[in-house]
Parts: structure tokens; C-alpha cells; sequence
């Protein structure tokens, strides 16, 4: 809280002036979206995260959401293109773990896409908060959140 302020005192614009503790970035790698690399980059990811002693169940939950978003990347976003990147990053917040996937295929259209699809359904019941948007230049943005805990 700012000096000298309380509760009552914080408004919209003096809550952005209160220092929040920053996320840590731990992890931050691309490949190419092809489908050798979805392994390679959730094992990549999960050594290290293990260096962050999260429990082996939370390294389980965030390796399957990342292995659905990848795999949804490297056979969705690059139909009718050449194949592109994409990249993995993850930070540790103080009760959380941020990880996003980004590529640079052809975009999400949450309209279009069938949300009854497997790999969309199995991150949300997976993350405790997830976020997927299209970026205007193309390319997709995922961000998932996962409790350090079990």
C-alpha cells in the first residue's frame, strides 16, 4: 500500500502505483512447430520447473496443459502456411506458476473453434486460469496459471 494511504484511499489510478511482487521468469525457449518438438519442449520445460521443487503432481498438470497447447499449435496454426515457432514461457509468481505458449501461426478465432475440442477442454479442466487470444499480426497467445500446490 502506498505510504500514508489506506483501503478507502486506493482508487483505479493510485492501485496501478502499488508495487505488486513481480512474476520471475524461469523459462523462455522456442522451437519449431513440428511434432517432434511438442515432447521435447514440455520435457524441456519440466526440468526446469523441478529446479522450482514444485511437487511431481503439479509438474504433471502443467506438462499434459502443455503438451494440449502445443499439439493444438503445431496441427492448427499452421494450416495452408509454412510452418513457424513457437515458444514456451514460464515465471513464478508467489503462488503461481505463468506459463505461456506463443506462436506465430495463423491466429485463434474463438468463434470457429470447437469448444468441445479435447486439447481446449483438458487445459481448462487442467489450469486453475486460462487465457487464449489472437494476436492482429497472427499468431496465438496461451496463458495458463497453475497453483504451486496440489
Amino acid at each position: 500500500m502506498l505510504a500514508g494511504t489506506t483501503d478507502a484511499a486506493v482508487t483505479p489510478e493510485t492501485a496501478q502505483l502499488i508495487p505488486r511482487e513481480a512474476a520471475v521468469c524461469v523459462f523462455e525457449r522456442s522451437w519449431h512447430a513440428t511434432p517432434n518438438n511438442v515432447s521435447r519442449s514440455r520435457r524441456a520445460l519440466l526440468a526446469t520447473l523441478r529446479e522450482e521443487e514444485l511437487a511431481e503432481p503439479v509438474l504433471d498438470t502443467i506438462g499434459l496443459a502443455v503438451a494440449a497447447v502445443t499439439t493444438n499449435t503445431v496441427y492448427h496454426g499452421y494450416v495452408g502456411r509454412r510452418i513457424g515457432q513457437f515458444q514456451i514461457t514460464a515465471a513464478t509468481e508467489a503462488d503461481a506458476i505463468k506459463v505461456t505458449v506463443e506462436d506465430d501461426g495463423c491466429g485463434f478465432d474463438e468463434q470457429t473453434a470447437p469448444v468441445s475440442g479435447r486439447g481446449r477442454g483438458l487445459v481448462a479442466s487442467l489450469a486453475n486460469h486460462v487465457e487464449t487470444t489472437s494476436r492482429s499480426g497472427g499468431g496465438t497467445v496461451t496463458t495458463m496459471w497453475f497453483a504451486r500446490t496440489a
